[in-house]
């Protein structure tokens, strides 16, 4: 019985150790660019301007974790059309090992409004991301 009671209590811990959460990093944000176009940096914000003389701006998520493990990341992302319909847009998924990112691109077209992005891990969701696309002055 005592065997018994120790195996199972084992498997308890076990267990639990396998359906622990796991804890992500996201930073949402515009990709700082130099004169030349060339990434300097990264700005985190859910403010993307939309630059009317034809400079995109790159901007989108930066997905990490502090193990090592592959997870896959997949995106839905929202765009606002008119107020009777609303334009979803699925992203590629993609497998990451530790640190991936999700970018996107700012057309001189784009419409200004708010848009979101679900974000799905191993195919669940994980966190919308509401963001909005102002014209630049």
């Amino acid at each position: 019985m005592k065997t018994l009671m120790l195996l199972l209590s084992l498997s308890l811990i076990h267990f639990s150790a396998y359906t622990m959460e796991v804890d992500y990093n996201l930073e949402f944000g515009i990709v700082l660019q130099n004169e030349y176009g060339t990434p300097v940096g990264f700005k985190e914000t859910t403010y993307v301007p939309i630059n009317k003389s034809g400079k995109n701006s790159l901007y989108g998520l930066i997905i990490s974790k502090d193990s090592q493990e592959n997870f896959t990341v997949g995106s839905v992302h929202i765009l606002p059309k008119n107020p009777s319909n609303t334009e979803k847009i699925m992203g590629k998924t993609m497998v990451i090992n530790g640190k991936g990112a999700v970018f996107m691109k700012t057309q001189k077209d784009d419409m200004p409004g708010n848009y979101a992005m679900e974000l799905y891990i191993n195919g669940v969701l994980y966190k919308t991301i509401e963001y909005q696309l102002l014209t630049e002055i």
